[in-house]
């Protein structure tokens, strides 16, 4: 559940929690404690500072049989912020370093 407060953001025991959180960190956020292949870009257009706790496994985990288990992040974001991850495609730009050298003395 999103609320606003104020707080800071640490993860412990596949639980995230943030306070003071603005929207536009909580793609970053997710990004790490999923461990996400790809970015995750902030669509929501929701302004504002919130509280939230997060309960969920990386996205790389396998499934489960252990009912006590924490949720995929694919399940928990729906289940636990009303929030989804969908897959889209968006225009950026990729720096390719090709070669480096050592610069020379004058």
């Amino acid at each position: 559940m999103l609320s606003q407060c104020n707080s800071s953001f640490n993860t412990w025991n596949s639980t995230v929690y943030a306070g003071s959180l603005e929207m536009r960190s909580l793609p970053q956020m997710i990004s790490m404690a999923g461990r996400l292949d790809r970015p995750v870009i902030d669509e929501t257009g929701l302004a504002g500072r919130y509280s939230l706790k997060l309960w969920a496994t990386a996205a790389t985990a396998g499934p489960s049989v252990d009912l006590d288990a924490p949720p995929s992040i694919f399940s928990a974001l729906p289940d636990q912020l009303g929030l989804r991850l969908e897959p889209t495609t968006v225009e950026g730009r990729i720096l390719v370093v090709d070669r480096i050298e050592r610069p020379t003395e004058n």
